[in-house]
């Protein structure tokens, strides 16, 4: 019982940092009215050219990103380039977030562009000479990425048909789904990959882990088997003393990847830029809650890597449904894609983990 309240004390945290990135990341929307013109004319591109190659290039360069990681990896050589990638994401999302906040008190985008080089710059530099503040570093360039393509994607589609340039963003977010649940299940590549930013502590993720000595006799026989099936890999020398005293070690760790915030952030931008809805907006978020909550409900009761990406996409495709049978009736055709939607993912992440139970 005690080593279970470690555990959710760790799922709390990570709960609450996750909606802390996708409150505050509505929050800069909501009281930053978004000029649709600015963010492709600062990057020299039109509004209706860079939302129709931003989707295909980046899913491009992100491939390649991981296809290049996982040789690395296998080469025990990914060190150097996790560093640099993870210095290429810090800086782009600060700038991105920087931007758009910014861009409201300017008013002008090629300023705004210049002066988010500033902090972009400065909190990099924080994180290489602190060696640590990953939850912090790692929320705020989620929120510039989720923030920044929610909108992006929206200005060549915007005026004539929200609703459109909404979808390509859902769409998106089904599309990562999709990619999230095979790196986990089938290529079993997302796993190692986690393990390893983990290990050299990068700006990729959020979580907590620690390790707490209980005394015996507050814990659970269960959980007293459970920890002498792991007792000879621990080799600190203090903490063999301590459990030659009678106490235990329990440890307990909780990790969410940076897309995990970033993806249901852009779903929430967008939604809120093309309709304009606060409610929308705000089941969205309710939905990714109710997801983040749906997949540490299962990574605790399987005890398996899980991808955070399908459950969340599941709630939100149903929080919208939801949204849209008060504030948008007339459109049932857009609400039968989200309700089958959440179907479909709900019902593969229950066969998956049904075999993943059977097959040990």
């Amino acid at each position: 019982m005690q080593a279970r309240r470690i555990e959710n004390r760790q799922l709390v945290y990570v709960l609450v940092l996750f909606l802390i990135v996708q409150f505050f990341g509505f929050l800069v929307v909501y009281a930053s009215p978004f000029n649709k013109y600015s963010v492709a004319a600062t990057f020299g591109a039109s509004p209706q050219t860079y939302s129709s190659s931003f989707m295909a290039q980046n899913i491009l360069y992100f491939a390649i990103a991981v296809a290049v990681i996982v040789l690395l990896m296998r080469l025990n050589r990914a060190d150097v380039f996790f560093r640099v990638i993870e210095a290429i994401v810090v800086i782009i999302g600060t700038y991105f977030l920087s931007f758009i906040i910014l861009l409201d008190f300017l008013h002008n985008a090629a300023l705004a562009g210049e002066a988010a080089l500033i902090p972009a710059i400065c909190i990099m530099a924080f994180r290489y000479a602190t060696k640590g503040h990953r939850n912090l570093i790692t929320m705020i360039s989620s929120m510039g990425y989720g923030i920044f393509i929610g909108m992006l994607f929206l200005p060549g589609l915007y005026a004539n048909s929200p609703i459109l340039g909404f979808l390509v963003i859902y769409s998106f977010m089904a599309a990562i789904a999709i990619y999230d649940y095979l790196a986990v299940f089938v290529l079993k590549f997302m796993i190692p990959m986690a393990r390893q930013a983990a290990k050299m502590n990068l700006a990729f993720m959020i979580g907590s882990s620690s390790i707490e000595m209980i005394p015996k006799e507050r814990l659970t026989k269960k959980e007293i088997e459970d920890f002498r099936k792991t007792e000879v890999s621990i080799n600190n020398h203090e903490f063999k003393k301590l459990i030659g005293q009678g106490n235990i070690p329990a440890v307990s760790s909780a990790m969410l990847g940076n897309g995990d915030l970033m993806v249901p952030l852009m779903v929430t931008t967008s939604s809120f830029i093309a309709f304009g809805n606060a409610f929308i907006s705000i089941m969205t978020v309710a939905g990714s809650m109710a997801g983040l909550v749906a997949t540490l409900y299962m990574l605790k009761r399987y005890k398996v890597g899980m991808p955070a990406i399908p459950p969340l996409f599941a709630f939100i495709s149903i929080f919208l449904f939801i949204s849209f049978l008060f504030v948008k009736p007339e459109m049932p055709l857009i609400m039968t894609v989200f309700l089958s939607a959440a179907l479909i993912s709900i019902s593969v992440m229950a066969i998956t983990l049904r075999r993943q139970r059977e097959t040990g």
